[in-house]
């Protein structure tokens, strides 16, 4: 017979978040194998993960382009 999973209420998880701390985090990438790195860098996640993600993180990155190309870090 299969149990059910009670799901985690606002005060559990908050209980459970100074659990992860960044030395914890840390320590999962380090242990990710090199198998997961190949495979998280093939072409088929180009455009669901790596081109969202790269806009994310450096959203205003062609301003810095455009800016630098002209010749100044004014903007």
């Amino acid at each position: 017979m299969p149990t059910e999973r009670a799901a985690l209420s606002t005060e559990d998880y908050e209980s459970l978040l100074p659990l992860v701390t960044a030395e914890r985090l840390a320590r999962v990438i380090a242990e990710l194998s090199r198998g997961f790195w190949r495979y998280l860098v093939e072409s088929r996640y180009l455009t669901s993960l790596w081109v969202p993600s790269t806009h994310a993180a450096f959203a205003h990155g062609h301003v810095l382009i455009l800016t630098h190309a002209v010749g100044g870090f004014d903007a």
